[in-house]
């Protein structure tokens, strides 16, 4: 199944984000444990930017609970990323 446009635009929003953490990261030549507050911010731009959003998708029936819960897996699998990138244990 192909996925939609929407989902696409939010995927890519998320990695922006996280290229943004990580140029922040580089800049301050920061390394480990000292970075995360970046990853917790991170997270809580997630949390506040993405529930509200991704589930009125849901409730129009624009995306199917199957296609949430992969998006949910992509962020999941982002956020182990940059936590790995910060190098935070």
């Amino acid at each position: 199944m192909k996925e939609k446009q929407e989902i696409l635009y939010l995927k890519q929003m998320i990695k922006n984000w996280k290229d943004a953490y990580i140029r922040l990261a580089e800049e301050d030549n920061s390394y480990g444990e000292d970075n995360l507050y970046l990853l917790e911010d991170f997270i809580e731009d997630i949390h506040t930017y993405l529930p509200l959003y991704t589930s009125r998708l849901v409730k129009i029936e624009y995306i199917t609970e199957e296609e949430l819960r992969k998006f949910q897996i992509f962020i999941i699998n982002e956020i182990e990323d940059l936590k790995k990138v910060l190098g935070i244990s």
